[in-house]
């Protein structure tokens, strides 16, 4: 229930960064980023749990930051190409429509927990 719309805020502040006209917009960004950050990151540890049961609680875990890590080191690569050639402004819409995108899926097809 907390995923979804957390996942929406990150869009948000994605599309915000790529506005940033002037310093109260990146700090009203930050705030809003860093909120939901700090509140999807457990929800999704919780949905990992749930649905691979608390018996395999640590291979649910380790699974989740894996995924986590190996879409940090693309997602950089990646975003990194896109500003190279498109600029910052261009990378942060990408990844805003994609957070977006990536968050709807996931609200229609994730799998309900146990």
């Amino acid at each position: 229930q907390v995923i979804f719309p957390t996942a929406c805020l990150i869009s948000l502040n994605l599309l915000l960064i790529s506005q940033v006209e002037s310093s109260w917009m990146f700090v009203v960004a930050g705030l809003i980023g860093g909120s939901a950050q700090g509140l999807i990151f457990p929800a999704l540890s919780t949905y990992f749990i749930d649905i691979f049961g608390r018996e395999n609680k640590g291979l649910a875990i380790s699974l989740y930051l894996a995924f986590f890590d190996i879409g940090m080191g693309f997602g950089s690569v990646f975003f990194g190409w896109i500003s190279d050639l498109y600029g910052y402004r261009i990378m942060y819409l990408a990844a805003g429509g994609i957070m977006l995108f990536v968050a709807s899926f996931f609200s229609w097809k994730a799998p309900s927990p146990k």
